[in-house]
């Protein structure tokens, strides 16, 4: 399985788990709510000055991932790579 952050495991179905509900088969993923959930990148967070923009983009490149900022501009800010994981169950085959 691919590596996502928790936000889009959560649009994820598992097929692990049966859902209850008529017209539904299966539940939708619990992210770090469930054991199966192994996180494999760590979240990253860096203020924004001293050269840390390229510093977190060439790390978005060697992740493969979306870089973000949050909070005012200038030195203020603070750039953000979110964790990432992937389902135990899915990636061994249990």
């Amino acid at each position: 399985m691919r590596k996502v952050t928790e936000e889009e495991a959560k649009n994820i179905r598992c097929p692990f788990k049966v859902a209850t509900q008529p017209n539904t088969h299966f539940k939708l993923c619990d992210g770090k709510d469930c054991m199966a959930w192994s996180v494999t990148e760590k979240r990253v967070e860096r203020e924004d000055h001293s050269g840390a923009k390229q510093l977190m983009y060439d790390l978005s490149r060697t992740r493969d991932q979306e870089l973000k900022r949050k909070g005012p501009p200038g030195s203020l800010g603070v750039w953000v790579l979110e964790e990432r994981g992937t389902c135990l169950r899915l990636s061994t085959g249990v």
